[in-house]
């Protein structure tokens, strides 16, 4: 009788097989357990996050996914990004009265207007109570009046606001008395404010604040001032649309548009409101020593003449949209250029008014033809480029132009009104925007895309660049990001052997919205750099920037939170469990008030949770989660925190532990006889066997020894199996003498539902 021990099913045909047996009677049949390679200890660990965001599966081991606040730019180390600044902004005051002996002379037209040295703080010979009065229809925190004369003799100033019974000096804070010239400022305390009320001078009801001679014994000079201003009393959004330095200005001052006004930084750090304009403020640049600011076809262009003075050209060629100091079509000297949209290209020596030396303007070059407007002038390789919504055209030597970037011919939208118009020089490159990306032109006329927005999409996070600003080390550039509704981003930017890298430094809500174009570089007069930007919540703000952010002695001035969240892991096998027990970090800069959150995403997890208690010990520390995790992915996000803006908690290493649970495979290594039915022929079993190397259905075993069945219930009766590579396997089992070897098949059935 022939016993059959094990029963078959590939795709419809089932067939009984017999085991082969040595030579004690024993089946050629054993069944084990395989253990794939796999990470017994450490599920995750880094130390050095220098790659920048970005990377959504943990590959080469320096990059991260996302952050927010957060600078990740020095390597082996994370820490709190900048914390940034609203400035003062200052508007002209309402009123500015000078009480002479009772005689009241109004100053409010001469204290605003660009007029030089025609506002006098004191009467010529100052009396006792004589005052200067500066009013507004709301209280403000600060007055400031630029002195270009400064007073000399033997005087005593009381400055004092009314507080509805008496004119009082209580919270008034000033040293100025019109002997020291230059931006002389004076402070409205919160209490005096507070007790601030209105009152009427001159027939005017404001808000008061003067500056009383309270003691006089001679004068020698009678001061003069140029302007008076009061801090603007409610937030007012400025744009920062152009801003350019100045070296007739002191360290740390620029001038910047706002649309159709126009400020000076002064290197308190506050904006002081100098001219408005006619029309839109659109460019601004310093040839020669002289600034001049383009306002389009609206207005005849500006030029500078003192610092808080700007005249306007009457020259016959007047409109400008945009300046550039380059050099001239022969490269022998340096001019001025000019363009006027939407082609036209000009350039003079000198474009001042004729009676201050201006020259008129040469006869215009057409740059491309009228479909589309000249964005913006920029030098690149000492070349002035001329950049155009639909391409970028080089002017050349003798006096013609060339494309130098065809949008369309790269594929580039040449509707985009913005392309070209945001540019920035850094390290012998060319950067602008480009239908909404930052692109790179190196020195050897090689573009590409660099930006931020591009390494965001990798994490289906996407956004379009808006500013860009360099410090000399670093580039920084300012995205929107669109869909995710996070606001703006300011990225820190830097370059080595393998690419661009981005941290996100500073991140703002839509409640604390940037201007699309504001992102400015300027050093401070201390020398630090620092990046300046416009907001509708703080007016303009500024944030230090830094060469070595944790030793730098500008720069520690840091958020209060902050989060880097790093790639996922998924281990050896993405489908495997893996079960998280410890973390190790190591940290400095730590406290009860500085620390940092462990968190994890795991699976599809849409928010982060807590991984274990807060890290407030520095050096290395070992932590034992409170409880078991377990997941397939992880992504493990920090979370920063700092309660004072002079510390931050600093991470050099991040390590997670645990083990991976892998999929086990039960494995029943088989020797079958050919000959096992009588019925049916050694070729049409082989056949059989062979259909398993490619069969696309499961594969049924049975166990017929133990009363297992292929027409019985899966996993009790039968268990599904696939056939291993390499099988089926034909050989010959040899016995003793007093046996004939006999032909038999050797095959390897893996369970696949075997845990």
């Amino acid at each position: 009788m022939n016993t059959n021990d094990h029963e078959i099913v590939i795709g419809s045909t089932t067939q009984k097989l017999q085991l082969a047996q040595d030579d004690n009677g024993s089946a050629i049949y054993t069944v084990g357990e395989e253990v794939p390679e796999h990470r017994d200890k450490v599920i995750f660990a880094q130390s050095d996050w220098s790659g920048g965001v970005g990377q959504y599966e943990a590959i080469d081991g320096i990059s991260v996914l996302d952050g927010q606040n957060i600078d990740i730019s020095k390597k082996g180390e994370i820490f709190l990004g900048p914390r940034w600044t609203g400035t003062t902004h200052y508007v002209n005051a309402t009123y500015v009265f000078l009480d002479d002996g009772g005689a009241f002379t109004d100053y409010s037209t001469a204290a605003g207007n660009m007029t030089t040295d025609d506002v006098y703080p004191t009467a010529a010979v100052p009396a006792v109570n004589d005052a200067l009065y500066i009013g507004a229809a709301a209280k403000f925190s600060n007055a400031s009046i630029y002195v270009s004369v400064a007073g000399a003799g033997t005087w005593t100033i009381t400055w004092e606001i009314w507080d509805g019974s008496v004119w009082n000096s209580t919270g008034v804070s000033s040293t100025t008395d019109w002997k020291s010239s230059g931006f002389r400022t004076v402070s409205i305390t919160a209490g005096a404010q507070a007790l601030w009320a209105l009152a009427t001078v001159n027939a005017q009801s404001a808000y008061w604040l003067r500056a009383r001679v309270s003691a006089y014994t001679s004068i020698t000079t009678r001061c003069v001032a140029d302007r008076v201003w009061v801090a603007s009393s409610t937030v007012t959004p400025l744009e920062m649309r152009v801003s350019a330095p100045c070296n007739n200005l002191a360290a740390g001052e620029f001038y910047f548009a706002d649309y159709t006004s126009l400020y000076l930084v002064y290197s308190n750090y506050n904006a002081y409101h100098i001219f408005t304009a006619g029309s839109p403020i659109t460019d601004m640049c310093e040839h020669d020593g002289i600034m001049y600011i383009a306002c389009g076809v609206g207005s005849n262009y500006y030029y500078r003449t003192a610092k808080l003075v700007f005249a306007q050209t009457d020259l016959v060629d007047h409109h400008a949209y945009y300046f550039c100091s380059a050099p001239n079509p022969d490269h022998t000297a340096m001019v001025l250029w000019k363009a006027l949209a939407p082609n036209l290209l000009s350039n003079t020596s000198d474009g001042r008014a004729v009676a201050a030396g201006g020259v008129a303007w040469s006869t215009p070059a057409y740059i491309g033809d009228e479909s589309y407007d000249i964005t913006s002038l920029f030098l690149h390789n000492d070349n002035l480029m001329i950049g155009k919504e639909n391409s970028l055209y080089q002017y050349t030597t003798d006096g013609g132009t060339e494309i130098y970037i065809d949008n369309s011919r790269d594929n580039i939208s040449v509707t985009y009104s913005e392309n070209y118009s945001r540019h920035c020089a850094f390290q012998g490159n060319t950067y602008f925007n480009l239908n909404g990306r930052l692109a790179e032109l190196t020195g050897y006329d090689r573009l590409s895309y660099i930006g931020a927005e591009e390494v965001n999409t990798k994490v289906d996070k996407w956004g379009q660049c808006m500013g860009i600003a360099t410090d000399g080390k670093y580039l920084y550039e300012l995205v929107v990001d669109n869909p995710d509704c996070l606001g703006f981003d300011i990225y820190k930017g830097w370059a080595d052997a393998s690419g661009w890298h981005w941290s996100p430094i500073v991140n703002f809500t839509p409640t604390e919205a940037l201007y699309y174009n504001s992102l400015h570089a300027y050093q401070d007069s201390g020398g630090k750099c620092i990046l300046w930007f416009g907001s509708d919540k703080d007016g303009i703000s500024y944030a230090y920037t830094a060469f070595d952010p944790l030793t730098d002695e500008y720069y520690f001035n840091y958020l209060n939170t902050a989060f880097v969240r790093m790639s996922y892991t998924y281990g050896t096998d993405p489908y495997w469990d893996k079960v998280l027990l410890e973390l190790i970090t190591e940290t400095s800069g730590c406290s009860a008030g500085v620390y940092v959150q462990p968190k994890y995403y795991k699976d599809n997890d849409t928010g982060a949770s807590s991984l274990s208690s807060n890290i407030t010990t520095n050096g290395t520390v070992q932590t034992a989660l409170t409880s078991v995790i377990n997941g397939k992915r992880f992504a493990f996000q920090l979370n920063l925190v700092s309660s004072s803006m002079n510390y931050t908690p600093i991470v050099r290493k991040f390590g997670v532990l645990g083990y991976e649970v892998p999929v086990t495979y039960r494995v029943h290594d088989c020797t079958y006889k050919l000959e096992s039915d009588p019925n049916i022929s050694a070729s049409t079993l082989r056949a059989f066997l062979r259909t398993g190397r490619t069969s696309t259905s499961l594969i049924k075993f049975a166990d017929l020894r133990y009363g297992e069945k292929t027409s019985g219930t899966a996993g009790t009766d039968y268990h599904y199996v696939r056939m291993a590579p390499g099988y089926p396997r034909e050989i010959e089992v040899a016995h003793a003498r007093s046996r004939t070897p006999e032909l038999a098949v050797q095959i390897r059935w893996v369970e696949t539902n075997y845990a």
